[in-house]
């Protein structure tokens, strides 16, 4: 899977609107399962995936603006970035974000 994160170059354009540079990073250690939404016009029909939900480490960088590739597809992130930690030990910390098919509504 990779990550196609925007980063701020900490200059700005004419309009004083911050420019960004696109960089790519690679998340081999993270878990990737499909989000499954049924037909609404047809109950006999089986689901189809819209989507995956991305469970990954702490420290992933992504954020709501950037895109992701898996396995050679192209989506957008769906919404807000979840980070947690373990109540009890402060270990196990992880992130959970969905994502969705370009161009999909």
């Amino acid at each position: 899977m990779i990550l196609h994160i925007r980063v701020d170059t900490g200059e700005t354009n004419s309009s004083n609107d911050p420019i960004y540079r696109n960089e790519d990073v690679d998340r081999p250690n993270c878990m990737v399962a499909p989000r499954v939404k049924p037909e609404a016009f047809d109950y006999n029909s089986v689901t189809y995936v819209h989507g995956f939900d991305v469970y990954d480490t702490y420290d992933c960088p992504i954020t709501a603006s950037d895109k992701v590739t898996i396995r050679g597809v192209k989506y957008n992130v769906d919404g807000e970035i979840s980070r947690w930690a373990n109540p009890y030990d402060g270990q196990k910390k992880g992130c959970h974000y969905a994502v969705k098919a370009v161009g999909y509504n």
